[in-house]
C-alpha cells in the first residue's frame, strides 16, 4: 500500500542529515564520535522499528504457504541472472565509493567542492525515488535494467576520463541513475515474482540498506 520510491527517498534523506551531523560532531570532539553517534543511530533504529505499523501488511498468499530451500531458489535461473544482474550494477559503485574523493583531492579540488559533489549524487537519488511512481509507471524491468546499466558505463567512464567540474557534476547526476533506478527495478522485481522466490529476493533489499549506509 506504498508508494516505494517516496518511502525509500526518506532513508536518503536521513543519509544527508546523518552525514552533516556526524561529521560536525567529528570536526569538533574528534573522530571517536563517529563510533558513539553510530552506536546512538543503532538502539535508537531498534527501537523505532518495535513500533506496530499504522497500517498492518496483508499477506496476500495461502497461510499454508511452504517457504522454499535457498538452494532450490538459486537454481532458478530467473533468480540467478537478478542476483548477477543487480550485484554487478550496484557492486560497482564500491570502489568509486571508496577512491573517488582521494583521486579528486589529489586532481587539486578542494574538500568543500568534494562535499558537495557528493550532496548532489544524494540530491539527485532522493529525486528519482519522489518521481518514480510518476516517471517510470509501466516501465518494464527489462528498461529499467538497461538505463541503469547504460547509466553505470557513462558514469564510470567520464570518471576514469576527466577530473573537470562540468564533467563531476553530471558524473554525480548520473548517481540516480545508476543506483536508485536499478534499486527501483530490484524492488520491482520482488514485487512481481512469485511468492515463493521473495525469502531470497528480500534478502537483496536488507543488504542493500545495509550497505549503503556502511559506505
Amino acid at each position: 500500500m506504498l508508494d516505494y520510491g517516496r518511502t525509500r527517498l526518506w532513508g536518503s534523506v536521513a543519509f544527508i542529515a546523518g552525514s552533516s551531523v556526524v561529521g560536525y560532531l567529528a570536526s569538533q570532539f574528534g573522530a571517536n564520535m563517529i563510533v558513539y553517534t553510530a552506536l546512538a543511530g543503532f538502539v535508537i533504529s531498534m527501537l523505532l522499528v518495535m513500533r506496530n505499523p499504522a497500517t498492518m501488511p496483508v499477506s496476500q498468499s495461502n497461510d499454508d504457504t511452504v517457504r522454499p530451500k535457498l538452494s532450490a531458489l538459486l537454481k532458478e535461473a530467473s533468480v540467478i541472472r537478478f542476483l548477477v544482474l543487480i550485484a554487478l550494477i550496484q557492486g560497482s559503485h564500491a570502489a568509486y565509493y571508496s577512491f573517488s574523493s582521494i583521486y579528486w583531492k589529489e586532481a587539486g579540488h578542494p574538500e568543500s567542492l568534494i562535499g558537495y559533489l557528493w550532496s548532489l549524487g544524494v540530491v539527485s537519488e532522493v529525486m528519482l525515488f519522489a518521481f518514480s511512481k510518476k516517471w517510470f509507471a509501466g516501465w518494464s524491468l527489462r528498461t529499467l535494467f538497461v538505463i541503469s546499466s547504460l547509466g553505470v558505463i557513462v558514469r564510470w567512464g567520464l570518471t576514469a576520463s576527466t577530473t573537470a567540474v562540468g564533467a563531476l557534476v553530471v558524473i554525480q547526476l548520473l548517481h540516480g541513475v545508476t543506483f536508485a533506478i536499478a534499486h527501483i527495478a530490484a524492488i520491482q522485481y520482488i514485487q512481481k515474482s512469485e511468492a515463493n522466490k521473495w525469502s531470497l529476493c528480500k534478502r537483496y533489499t536488507m543488504r542493500s540498506h545495509l550497505a549503503h549506509s556502511l559506505l
